[in-house]
């Protein structure tokens, strides 16, 4: 489907795309398709499974303990995501 795009934002995400070829969002016509904002690092052995929701901050890779803010912190992905992909937030 050469018709197309591709996005992954700076940081943690061109990492992403880089190594794992994996992609932040596609831009199908005047529609965004975003993928999960959430971390895998656990099969990595940083987190264990039960920490495998927390949210990371793009940029400073902070997660966030407390439920309110890894809520804020998600839909802060979120809009980063549809802003990397020409969406206006």
């Amino acid at each position: 489907m050469s018709h197309l795009k591709y996005y992954a934002y700076d940081d943690v995400g061109a990492r992403n795309k880089q190594q794992f070829k994996y992609i932040q969002a596609v831009r199908v016509g005047d529609k965004i398709e975003c993928t999960g904002q959430g971390t895998s690092l656990y099969l990595y052995g940083f987190f264990s499974y039960q920490d495998s929701h927390r949210r990371m901050e793009p940029g400073t890779r902070e997660f966030y303990m407390e439920i309110n803010a890894e809520i804020d912190q998600a839909f802060r992905n979120v809009e980063l995501n549809l802003r990397d992909a020409g969406g206006k937030g």
